[in-house]
């Protein structure tokens, strides 16, 4: 729903999975206190991640965001990622997560020779769309 703005109604709601996909929000706001493991914002209009405050998700979905800095993910038991098509171009806290298995990433996003530095147990899939 491209009209959705905040998911203030899921608040309080013990939702473990949340596809808010190609809607208008902005934040995580509307997230904090959930029990969330899986998350995807994709196409949303979401710049940053300041305000994400779901600190046992294991699966991420940020892809078409603006979204560059990962840094609020360091300490995060993330298994999935998918920063495809988002302005994430520095692998320095893609480092950092050491149970991360899955990368997924868009073709010409980050180098071959800053790939070859991520953990080789990860998977990284690369998508052209």
């Amino acid at each position: 729903n491209t009209w959705m703005q905040s998911a203030l109604i899921v608040q309080n709601f013990p939702a473990r999975v949340a596809n808010f996909s190609n809607t208008s929000i902005k934040n995580f706001i509307c997230f904090r206190n959930q029990p969330l493991r899986s998350l995807n914002v994709s196409g949303t209009q979401i710049i940053e991640l300041q305000t994400l405050e779901n600190y046992d998700l294991r699966a991420l979905n940020i892809s078409h965001t603006s979204i560059s800095n990962l840094t609020k993910l360091k300490n995060m038991p993330l298994t999935i990622l998918n920063i495809s098509h988002s302005s994430v171009r520095d692998i320095g806290v893609l480092k950092d997560l050491s149970d991360l298995k899955k990368l997924t990433i868009h073709e010409g996003q980050i180098s071959a020779e800053d790939l070859k530095r991520l953990d080789p147990q990860i998977k990284i899939l690369i998508t052209r769309d």
